[in-house]
Parts: structure tokens; C-alpha cells; sequence
């Protein structure tokens, strides 16, 4: 009944996105646009891509580093593994299969590991902010995105104070969960209790903010190194913007993605939003319409092949790392764990 339901939000969420993406489209200069693209555009355009993935494996490796010792090589792959999954499967079951992953390979505890990731999901919201701030005088703004804007920052910001609170005020946050731990079954409350020690050992980073300058700051250059995506595909239509003009875009569509988590790859909403973000800069809807849907393909067609090449080098199945049990959950010394957390 869940899996259906899950189904059908998906399906009614992309649904309507989709239907308001196309609302209304040309699709006579669709075809046009189509036909005289310089294709050539899109080698750069996939390349600087994957710089930026490799930017987001260094990322994952300096907030791993508390935790142990790996490489932005070794991670990559694990990276373009999780990006394949966000983009096939919705809810962006990915995060959940690259704590697995990450559990696996970098050989950290899988809930710890899960901790990195939400802190890769705040630093990207702030990374979008910052971005945003810098180019705002120079571009229009819209109500619609100036409301966007606002949910992507009050989200970033709360979410980053609760994983400080966690972070520095360990023994509170025990003090807080004992009352609702007592209410669980013995064996429930003791995993509950294992699971919310490894989450705020893997939170490790923010106890050393001189650590935080350097993962910020990776995360703008993958940021910067994805817009480069936008600008390549830009020239294949003669899109005719600046850099800091698809800066603006790039961060309004992925916020989009990133708060309807529901559909895979952020089909729909990424595309509307990113529509409507061209519309302030005045591109035409029939070029903004072919713009977007070449520019997600690009986004999501080569990791996703890469992907399924990676999950096979690395020895899985796709099953096997989206699989909630082995998902979630420390590992199997959990017994010595559970008697620290007590």
C-alpha cells in the first residue's frame, strides 16, 4: 500500500510539473531549435559535468575525514553511483544507497556515513544562496523566486543549526531522547540510541569550523563547475546569456529538484522552474522548452549510464544498494556499540 501510494504522488507530482513545463509550447520551434543546434557543444558540456562530480567526491571526502581516511578518486564512483540512482529512482533513494556505499567501501559506519550526506545537502543549499547573493544585483527577480529563494533558506539555515545542536550539544540531545526511548521496546530504544551516537559522530566536521572554509568552498567550485554545463548547452542554441545569468538559473532549478525530492531526477520540476527562470532574462518559451530538455539529458543521461558501468565494477546490484535494511543501520559490531550508547 506505501509503495503504491509513493507511486502514485510521484506520478501525480511529475505529472502536473511536466504538464505546466510543456503548457503552452511551440513545439514547431522546438523542432527548429532542434534542428540547428551545434550538437559539438555537448562534449564540454559533459565533461565540466563530471569535474563537478569529482568536485563533489573531494567534498565527501573532507567530511568523511573525521571519521577515517579515503580518496576523491576512490569515492568518485561511488558519487556517480548515488547521482544514477536520484535519477531512476524517486524520494532520491541515491543518498540512502551512497550511505550504504559509503559504509561498504570507505569503510566508516553507515549511519555516520548518512550524516555526511545531509551535510552535503545543507552545504549545497548555502552554496546556492551565496551564489545567488552575489549575482542578485544584477539580474531581475520575480516573486516566485524570491519565494523559492526564501524556503531554500530558512530550510538550509534550520537544518544547519540542528545538526550544530547535534554536533555540540551530544549529551542534551540524549538528555531530550530519553523520554521517547523509554517508550520503546528495550531492543528498539538501544539501536535508537546506537544509531543517534554514529549520526553525530559522523557530524565530526563542524566540530572543526577551520575544516568548514575548504568543503565551502568545494562546494562552490562544483557548483561553478555544473553551471559550465549550462553555459556549454547555452552555446549549442545561441542562448545568448552570461555565465552569471545561468548562475541564477542553475541555482532556481536546482532548488526546485532538491525540495520536490519526489520525482526522479527532478523531472518536471526542474524543467518548469528552469523555464521560468530563462523567462527572466526574456528567452523565448520555444527556446527556453528546447534549452531545458537537452540540458536535463545531458544531466541525467551520461551519469546514469555511468553509473549502471560503476555499480557493476564495484560489484553490485541495484537492488542490493537500494535496499532499506542494508541501507540504514550500523554495522554488524553494533553489540559493542550498543553498550557504549546505553
Amino acid at each position: 500500500m506505501l509503495r503504491r501510494r509513493s507511486f502514485w504522488l510521484t506520478f501525480a507530482v511529475t505529472g502536473l510539473f511536466l504538464w505546466l513545463f510543456l503548457r503552452g509550447t511551440d513545439f514547431g520551434e522546438v523542432g527548429r531549435e532542434l534542428a540547428e543546434a551545434n550538437y559539438i557543444f555537448l562534449v564540454p558540456a559533459v565533461l565540466v559535468y563530471f569535474v563537478g562530480v569529482w568536485f563533489r567526491a573531494l567534498r565527501w571526502r573532507l567530511l568523511l575525514q573525521p571519521l577515517g581516511s579515503t580518496s576523491a578518486n576512490r569515492l568518485f564512483p561511488l558519487m556517480v553511483i548515488g547521482f544514477m540512482i536520484n535519477n531512476i529512482l524517486p524520494m532520491r533513494m541515491g543518498m540512502a544507497a551512497r550511505a550504504y556505499l559509503g559504509g561498504e567501501k570507505a569503510k566508516v559506519n553507515k549511519v555516520a556515513s548518512a550524516a555526511t550526506i545531509v551535510m552535503e545537502v545543507i552545504l549545497d543549499g548555502l552554496a546556492l544562496l551565496f551564489i545567488l547573493a552575489v549575482v542578485a544585483a544584477f539580474v531581475p527577480w520575480d516573486n516566485w523566486a524570491k519565494v523559492l529563494v526564501l524556503v531554500v533558506a530558512i530550510f538550509s539555515v534550520v537544518a544547519l543549526l540542528l545538526m550544530a545542536f547535534l554536533a555540540f550539544g551530544e549529551a542534551l540531545s540524549r538528555r531530550l531522547f530519553r523520554p521517547f526511548k523509554s517508550r520503546l521496546p528495550e531492543r528498539w530504544g538501544k539501536q535508537l540510541s546506537a544509531w543517534l551516537a554514529r549520526f553525530v559522530e559522523g557530524l565530526g566536521i563542524l566540530r572543526s569550523p577551520g575544516r568548514m572554509i575548504p568543503v565551502f568552498l568545494v562546494s562552490l567550485l562544483a557548483w561553478l563547475s555544473e553551471t559550465a554545463t549550462y553555459y556549454f548547452v547555452s552555446r549549442a542554441f545561441s542562448l545568448g546569456l552570461s555565465y552569471y545569468s545561468l548562475l541564477v538559473v542553475a541555482a532556481l532549478a536546482s532548488m526546485a529538484w532538491a525540495l520536490v525530492f519526489v520525482s526522479p531526477g527532478g523531472l518536471g520540476a526542474f524543467d518548469y522552474i528552469g523555464k521560468k527562470a530563462l523567462g527572466l532574462f526574456a528567452v523565448s518559451e520555444g527556446l527556453a522548452t528546447t534549452y531545458i530538455t537537452v540540458l536535463h539529458a545531458v544531466l541525467l543521461l551520461p551519469v546514469i549510464l555511468l553509473g549502471f558501468i560503476f555499480l557493476g565494477w564495484e560489484h553490485f546490484s541495484l537492488a542490493q544498494v537500494t535496499h532499506p535494511a542494508m541501507a540504514a543501520g550500523p554495522s554488524p559490531q553494533s553489540a559493542e556499540e550498543n553498550k557504549e550508547n546505553q
